[in-house]
């Protein structure tokens, strides 16, 4: 267990969030499949620049807690990355569309009122 720490870390953190406001709010999270993926592919692009903060030593990642698979930067780098633009652009767009629906309704009473 020891061994994959930070792949954990990020499964558990960013995946299980994830995974419940997907079961909430599915068909939310569908209409807007490819706004999230943009995202996500645009956070991936973001993530390779960790390749310099590597090489500058300002941190390492300690093969024995990683896959130490490379491909310009340890691959959790980009699973970090993904993970995280994914559950921050679908809990902006759940949020964004719970204030909507709240905005619409609060329209409809007071349009009844009068």
């Amino acid at each position: 267990m020891r061994h994959l720490t930070y792949l954990f870390s990020i499964i558990g953190f960013c995946g299980i969030p994830w995974l419940i406001m997907l079961k909430y709010q599915e068909r939310m999270l569908k209409k807007y499949e490819k706004v999230i993926l943009l995202v996500v592919a645009t956070s991936i692009l973001f993530s390779a620049s960790d390749f310099f903060t590597l090489r500058w030593g300002a941190w390492y990642y300690n093969p024995g807690q990683t896959l130490n698979i490379r491909f310009i930067t340890e691959i959790e780098t980009f699973l970090f990355a993904a993970a995280v633009f994914l559950v921050v652009a679908s809990a902006t767009i759940i949020s964004a569309a719970m204030v909507d629906n709240r905005s619409r309704q609060l329209k409809r009473r007071s349009k009844r009122k009068t």
